[in-house]
């Protein structure tokens, strides 16, 4: 919210990966969003830090 209204200038990378999922970006459009916003570009499978660690998900191979 505080994005769409222009109060926040710097979105996370967590921000930026939901923005990108919602408007179903390419993965040129994607890592141009990431380029643009100043980030690091993550990879599609990397899972974020916080989920990691939640002790109620666990990734199953």
């Amino acid at each position: 919210m505080r994005l769409e209204r222009g109060r926040s200038t710097n979105p996370s990378p967590h921000v930026l990966s939901a923005l990108a999922r919602a408007l179903r970006l390419t993965t040129a459009e994607r890592e141009h969003l990431f380029v643009l916003a100043d980030e690091a570009v993550p990879s599609l499978g990397q899972v974020c830090d916080h989920v990691q660690r939640h002790p109620g998900l666990k990734r199953h191979r």
